[in-house]
């Protein structure tokens, strides 16, 4: 059958907690559309439990911002940091430091699936007593590609180096999955497309009210990976 996921890109309200432990987990939920296109009810509710990287200050979770279902219940995760060319929320105008870009891979598990439990009801959280509730098993994710691999980018033009400037810069917010076919019948590999959102940022730039100048060009993107999936 086919399935529809539904990620969010943050924690609900209900299900943060305290510090970067109380931002890691965020709900998953999937549709069988195999027969209804528009299912009233998911047939899969899940929490999935999102890696710490070191923000200088001490430990954040990344925002989700795409997932990308695989066959046998497996699925992507691009999961970021906002640092890199784009972003301009830093100290003195400058774009914060690019720590963590990365794809993530999981499997759904029937054993953690909360759908028709008190979970998937009202606003109950996730939390009992500032811990997570034992009765909840979470999907974790292991990474599957490190967009901030420095050596792999400067074999394209980029780098995540902090003293780069511009283009030569990674962007701040990638946003996009897309996985090809596979390159010849029967076989494994395909491409993996990861693009970035450029947040309408330009120097010319023209909406329906009126032109507008961001002080920067900041282009579309797309890197692509050959990976190996069935």
């Amino acid at each position: 059958g086919k399935t529809l996921f539904a990620l969010m890109q943050s924690p609900l309200v209900q299900d943060l907690g305290d510090g970067a432990e109380g931002e890691r987990y965020v709900r998953l939920l999937t549709f069988d559309v195999s027969r209804d296109p528009c299912p009233k009810k998911p047939n899969g509710h899940f929490v999935v439990e999102l890696p710490l990287f070191d923000g200088g200050d001490g430990p954040r979770a990344p925002e989700t911002n795409c997932v990308l279902v695989l066959p046998d219940g497996e699925f992507l995760v691009l999961a970021r940091d906002g640092g890199g060319y784009g972003d301009r929320k830093g100290k003195d105008g400058t774009a914060r430091p690019i720590q963590f870009k990365r794809v993530l891979r999981g499997r759904l598990r029937a054993d953690a699936n909360l759908a028709g439990s008190k979970f998937d009801q009202d606003v109950k959280s996730i939390w009992r007593k500032r811990k997570r509730d034992p009765e909840i098993s979470s999907l974790s994710l292991e990474t599957a590609i490190d967009l901030c691999d420095e050596s792999a980018l400067n074999r394209v033009g980029l780098s995540v180096r902090p003293d780069k400037r511009g283009y030569e810069q990674l962007s701040a917010k990638w946003e996009g999955l897309c996985l090809t076919p596979p390159l010849k019948k029967g076989g494994l590999e395909r491409f993996l497309l990861v693009s970035n959102d450029n947040d309408f940022l330009t120097r010319d730039g023209m909406m329906p009210d009126r032109a507008y100048d961001a002080g920067i060009d900041n282009p579309n993107r797309m890197l692509i990976y050959r990976v190996m999936i069935p």
